[in-house]
């Protein structure tokens, strides 16, 4: 595939990308994959360590992803500090 046809390629996914609902997207990003920072961690032990929910830690886990760094960051701007 030369370099014109791979953009073509390209912009036509990314248009099918954008005219996905949002919980479509989240699907696509898990089917793509991401690259993980840190350790991995269980649901269950990001539920522990914040003293959460099991549905909202569900909620965050399966978007933010495993990554125990992500989630860390992302507990520091909801000014959530670990109680575990």
């Amino acid at each position: 595939m030369n370099r014109p046809e791979q953009l073509a390629l390209e912009t036509r996914l990314m248009g099918r990308r954008m005219s996905m609902r949002s919980n479509e997207m989240t699907e696509l990003k898990g089917v793509r994959g991401k690259t993980i920072r840190g350790e991995i961690c269980t649901l269950e032990q990001f539920q522990a360590r914040y003293g959460l929910a099991v549905d909202e830690a569900r909620r965050l886990y399966e978007r933010f992803g495993p990554s125990a760094t992500e989630l860390d960051l992302l507990m520091a701007a909801k000014r959530r500090q670990p109680v575990a």
